[in-house]
């Protein structure tokens, strides 16, 4: 498991970015990738009206 990155989000509780490598008998490997977080909402424009 290699750890790209760390967050901490409080005393207690971390946001953590990594990747795992997994290997079986016959050499065949697989990675598995933390899930990201969502991005961040896009700011509205002010000049586009919903109706």
């Amino acid at each position: 498991m290699d750890i790209k990155s760390t967050l901490p989000l409080s005393d207690n509780t971390w946001q953590m970015e990594w990747v795992e490598t997994i290997t079986d008998r016959q050499g065949t490997y697989s990675i598995r990738r933390a899930l990201k977080p969502p991005s961040p909402p896009k700011p509205s424009n002010p000049k586009t009206k919903r109706r």
